[in-house]
């Protein structure tokens, strides 16, 4: 479910940018630069001590920091030896205040 949610938003995302240029090799280039960029606005997000859910929300837009996030919450459990369970999938964790 994770990754094919990932999948369809990058689809999507990727649909999006192709729309906005007429030449595929500009599109192809700006769409793999912003799509990178995604990186790194997780990065300034989660660059402070204390996460706002807004912050990341407003970062989840993008479909790369989305997966990034997810995949910080995804370490935090299983470093806790507790892993994603249907007890687990709604509760909020420490470094990511978004629940699944």
């Amino acid at each position: 479910f994770y990754f094919m949610t990932f999948f369809l938003a990058s689809i999507s995302y990727c649909i999006f940018i192709s729309t906005l240029f007429n030449k595929a090799r500009s599109a192809a280039v700006v769409g793999c630069l912003l799509f990178f960029a995604g990186f790194i606005i997780y990065i300034g997000v989660n660059f402070g001590t204390k996460i706002s859910r807004s912050a990341v929300l407003g970062a989840s837009i993008h479909p790369a920091a989305a997966f990034c996030f997810a995949a910080l919450s995804f370490q935090t459990y299983e470093d806790a030896n507790i892993g994603i369970t249907s007890f687990t999938w709604t509760t909020r964790g420490d470094t990511v205040p978004v629940s699944f």
